[in-house]
């Protein structure tokens, strides 16, 4: 008997270990800057210049020891929307954010500045494309929409920008567009267009200096079904449309180790939608399939169903996708050479730490880095500065961002379980013949690196000991 009890106790012990350990590495009750001066910082407070509840950390990037954040302008009091912090330990938990470039290359009601940065990515040579969706107080009752989207090409090691290309009203209208996410890929930027009544994927070209954007409301589009969802205690319900992006590496013949092609797959999805969609990089590439602003009337990837809504997702240049699943707490993990239906996996799940996932990023030394933060709270209200709302996330991977290409790799991907035709609807309800909710492999609750925190830490001990004194119990009564 005693063996039995011995048996279940290390089962349930086990169930708290992690594949993957996520711990906190940086917390902070409010985003604050590094302001030039004292005055200079009261002077912020006291005009509104600078209002703390009302800053939100939401993307993420790492390059060269630094973490580069962005802080979009969705209400009034956010006088940078683009900053960084050192990557580095040793700088606290809490470091104030640092504007970039500079306090006036932020400058707000200066279309010559950056307005709005909802996100950006920084390739290995340090080109740094920053998504400048123009518009500002976008969860005020008025919205200013002064200056017109566009993508700042900025390149760290001269310090200086590069170019700027100003989207034209027929692929990122002013009044409109929302654009959400992107990824690089080489010649190309791929960037979500997350418009109430225009979505698609916008396409820019470096080397031709041109723009357009593919549409397909089937797979774009927000799922009425799946437009309500709970985040902690936060209702959200709003039909969200296409938000997370992701690409996938070049495919190669496994065979014999010559390239089969140069495509590659871009995976995203509608927030308010339980499923995971891709289109080859061939469709996007090609402006023909702009069809006049009309839908592409060809065919896209229903990659399968995921367990819950997803903003922020990222894939490594081996093939696996790291995302979020908002209603359930979660980060989950899916190798794309694997059947979506089966291959997914949630590796921690923390309503604490990990509330809303919107952004992942990936350093040279294979750690992935998620922030989260707590928007659903935000979008009904200004935060609550007395407690934590923003945290970053990192736990060892031993892969490499997309951007890394791995030649060696023999990349092939499974073959797609179904397809998405257009559809006549605006509001379209994308279907699936399974539905499958991910594995949970192991829930890990993060911990912080230092200076305190660590109340899910705690939680677990707790957890553990209760486990341990019902087994014990149980033996001695048995016994």
């Amino acid at each position: 008997m005693w063996k039995l009890a011995l048996l279940v106790l290390a089962q349930l012990s086990s169930a708290i270990n992690a594949e993957v350990q996520f711990r906190v590495i940086k917390q902070w009750k409010f985003v604050n800057y590094t302001w030039g001066s004292n005055e200079a910082y009261r002077s912020a407070l006291e005009s509104g210049i600078y209002v703390p509840q009302n800053v939100v950390m939401a993307g993420i990037t790492y390059y060269k020891d630094y973490f580069y954040i962005t802080m979009p302008r969705m209400k009034s009091g956010v006088p940078a929307t683009l900053g960084r912090i050192s990557a580095l330990p040793g700088f606290g938990t809490s470091p104030l954010i640092e504007p970039f470039p500079s306090w006036d290359f932020n400058k707000l009601d200066d279309c010559d500045a950056l307005q709005n940065v909802q996100n950006l990515e920084i390739d290995p040579s340090g080109t740094m494309y920053i998504l400048d969706g123009g518009h500002t107080h976008s969860l005020m009752q008025t919205p200013v929409k002064n200056c017109p989207a566009q993508l700042v090409i900025y390149d760290l090691r001269k310090n200086t920008t590069v170019s700027k290309h100003v989207f034209p009203e027929s692929v990122a209208s002013r009044n409109d567009s929302f654009l959400y996410d992107l990824v690089v890929d080489n010649d190309f930027v791929y960037i979500t267009d997350n418009s109430a009544n225009d979505p698609g994927i916008v396409v820019y070209s470096l080397s031709a200096g041109r723009s357009w954007k593919i549409r397909h409301s089937a797979s774009m589009r927000a799922d009425p079904k799946a437009q309500n969802f709970k985040v902690n205690n936060d209702v959200v319900n709003a039909p969200i449309n296409i938000a997370g992006i992701a690409l996938g590496p070049r495919t190669y013949h496994s065979a014999s180790g010559v390239t089969l092609n140069h495509d590659r797959e871009v995976f995203y999805c509608p927030m308010s939608s339980l499923h995971l969609y891709s289109i080859s990089t061939a469709i996007l590439q090609n402006e023909a399939n702009s069809n006049n602003g009309q839908d592409y009337p060809g065919l896209v990837h229903d990659v399968g169903r995921k367990a819950s809504q997803t903003d922020g997702m990222m894939m490594t240049n081996k093939g696996v996708l790291y995302y979020g699943l908002l209603g359930d707490n979660s980060i989950a993990q899916w190798n794309s050479t694997k059947p979506f239906s089966s291959g997914q996996k949630v590796l921690s799940r923390d309503p604490n730490y990990i509330q809303w996932t919107n952004a992942f990023t990936i350093d040279t030394n294979g750690s992935i880095t998620v922030l989260s933060n707590t928007l659903q709270s935000f979008i009904h209200g200004d935060l609550d500065t007395h407690k934590y709302n923003f945290w970053l996330l990192s736990a060892e991977i031993g892969e490499q961002s997309y951007l890394y290409e791995d030649s060696s790799t023999m990349y092939s991907p499974l073959p797609n379980e179904e397809t998405s035709e257009p559809s006549s609807s605006s509001s379209p309800t994308p279907t699936t013949s399974t539905s499958t909710t991910p594995s949970s492999t192991t829930t890990a609750t993060p911990k912080l690196e230092q200076g305190g925190g660590g109340g899910g830490a705690s939680q677990q001990i707790l957890e553990l000991s209760v486990i341990i004194m019902a087994v014990s119990t149980w033996f001695f009564y048995n016994n």
